[in-house]
């Protein structure tokens, strides 16, 4: 028996879901809330009752889905996050994922493709619905294409230090990183921002596609 929780802001979905589930066999809703807000500020015990998998909607009212994994995360620390989606977007998917998501699945599955795909958990299988596969697979394909592109017009030390600032890392990180000075590493950005007409760290984490 797999139990479950849901944050859906649609009354009727959130409904369909709730009874589908506790129709199942191997499914328990044990709680469904219309929003993260009304989830945190509800008297749920987790301790109590263990949450094996969360239904949680990526646009809803007042904090997003998104915006709500890591902390969610901090309170059922042993819970798998499946977004929920009407909209398919990879800014939304690879953000999704980045925050801590276990998995990606879009709302015109049906209610059983929806119970396999949550099924696969217990197969230690991804939960992401076969739309999001492909566009994530597309998302990372062009991100190295990116990475491919700005590689070869940089020199080796050059694109270390790119490396390294799209990790998030100061100048001075960088310097004892890489073991060169940090008005070395200025430098090389410099001569990384001419090469590829760009004036910002933005644009750098843009073109990576790291944004």
């Amino acid at each position: 028996m797999f139990t479950i929780g849901i944050i859906e802001d649609d009354a009727s979905l959130r409904s369909n879901y709730t009874d589908f589930f506790n129709l199942s066999d191997v499914f328990e809703v044990l709680f469904n809330f219309e929003s993260v807000e009304a989830f945190q500020n509800s008297d749920f015990d987790e301790d109590l009752h263990p949450v094996d998998i969360l239904l949680l909607d990526i646009r809803l009212p007042g904090i997003s889905g998104i915006d709500a994994i890591e902390q969610i995360k901090k309170r059922l620390k042993t819970t798998a996050v499946i977004m929920l989606t009407a909209l398919l977007e990879k800014q939304l998917l690879a953000e999704s994922f980045l925050k801590g998501a276990d998995g990606f699945l879009t709302k015109d599955l049906t209610l059983n493709q929806i119970k396999n795909a949550l099924l696969n958990r217990e197969y230690e299988y991804p939960v992401i619905s076969p739309e999001a596969t492909k566009m994530l697979i597309a998302h990372f394909v062009e991100s190295r294409s990116r990475v491919e592109l700005v590689k070869a017009k940089l020199t080796r030390r050059e694109f270390e230090v790119v490396e390294e600032i799209s990790k998030g890392f100061s100048y001075k990180e960088i310097s004892k990183i890489l073991d060169i000075s940090t008005g070395t590493v200025n430098q090389h950005l410099k001569s990384v921002y001419v090469k590829l007409g760009i004036k910002s760290r933005a644009q750098l984490a843009f073109m990576l596609n790291r944004s």
